[in-house]
């Protein structure tokens, strides 16, 4: 093996290699049955009849009512 054909087979390895995805996870609504402004971006909203705090400052904050069993059915 010639030594531009050792090379091109290192170059094509490391093209082949696949590059690890960066994800970065968001959580989701906290179910609270009581729910409060945590900061002064806090605000209330209600969705599908139930309430849901919003935050536009920390996502972190962000919260909803549980869901009323007995209205599901």
């Amino acid at each position: 093996m010639s030594a531009l054909t050792r090379l091109t087979g290192q170059v094509m390895r490391g093209l082949l290699v696949p590059k690890p995805v960066v994800v970065q996870e968001a959580a989701g609504f906290k179910v609270r049955k009581f729910l409060k402004l945590r900061c002064q971006y806090c605000y209330f909203v209600r969705v599908n009849g139930r309430m849901h705090v919003e935050c536009t400052a920390q996502g972190r904050h962000k919260q909803r009512e549980p869901f009323n069993v007995k209205l599901l059915w």
